[in-house]
């Protein structure tokens, strides 16, 4: 009876430790990180590709304020705010210095051009940042925290801050399957070029040499024209880009 006895009261003991212990790492999964006064901390921007992928950007700040700018192929189009908890926000800063996020690659060169490029900016203080581009072709860990940022973006309880216009109606005076591009140096435009024939993308002419602008045409049916723009403008090889417009003869003639 008496090694019975001195048994339960060990289940016990053990017992009482292990929930001791449980509620201890809940806990600490709660904490939060004192990051000073509001500021941006993660921005995630997610770009087009060939073909209906959602193009959207979120920014979260320290306090847990989080806005999302949807532009296509999303069920969020224009702006949105929510609130996140403060601890969700210091197990993702958390999770930037676990994975090593400062010390990464900033561009993780794509081996399949069709995919889209995600874009994530860590500012673990207000005077220092690191901007890391890629798509799947990334190391795991920076995948699992693209996951997790994706699953805040997509989630529910969003407030709605401004109601976005149809992205698909431009100004008359654009010419829709015209951009106007300048490439950034030491690029091969014709290889960039032939990598995106799928879009019909191809070369018209040179303008502007001195400022080295490149006038460049499209197919419409292929993709739309605000996506091969937005598509353009955030390639590491192009450092400007913008639709050719229609100007108005002052003297009323052709």
């Amino acid at each position: 009876m008496k090694v019975y006895a001195i048994l339960m009261v060990l289940a016990i003991f053990l017992a009482q430790d292990c929930n001791n212990r449980t509620t201890d790492t809940s806990s600490s999964d709660n904490t939060t990180i004192d990051l000073g006064e509001k500021r941006v901390l993660i921005k995630l921007k997610k770009n087009p590709c060939f073909g209906k992928c959602p193009i959207y950007d979120m920014t979260i700040f320290t306090d847990g304020y989080v806005e999302f700018n949807g532009q296509r192929f999303t069920d969020k189009l224009g702006k949105f705010s929510k609130k996140i908890p403060e601890f969700v926000v210091a197990g993702l800063y958390k999770e930037f210095e676990a994975i090593g996020f400062m010390k990464m690659e900033e561009n993780f060169p794509s081996k399949l051009p069709d995919l889209p490029k995600t874009r994530i900016t860590f500012h673990p203080d207000a005077k220092t940042q690191r901007t890391v581009v890629g798509d799947s072709f990334r190391p795991e860990e920076l995948l699992a925290l693209d996951k997790k940022l994706t699953e805040i973006a997509m989630s529910e309880g969003w407030t709605l801050l401004e109601k976005k216009e149809n992205s698909d109606e431009l100004p008359d005076h654009f010419i829709r399957d015209q951009i106007i591009a300048k490439f950034n140096k030491d690029i091969d435009i014709p290889t960039y070029i032939e990598s995106h024939k799928k879009y019909g993308l191809d070369i018209k002419k040179r303008v502007a040499p001195k400022l080295d602008l490149w006038l460049l045409t499209f197919d419409t049916l292929k993709i739309n024209p605000s996506d091969m723009l937005l598509l353009l403008k955030d390639a590491d090889e192009v450092e400007e880009a913008e639709f050719n417009k229609q100007l108005n003869n002052r003297n009323g003639r052709n």
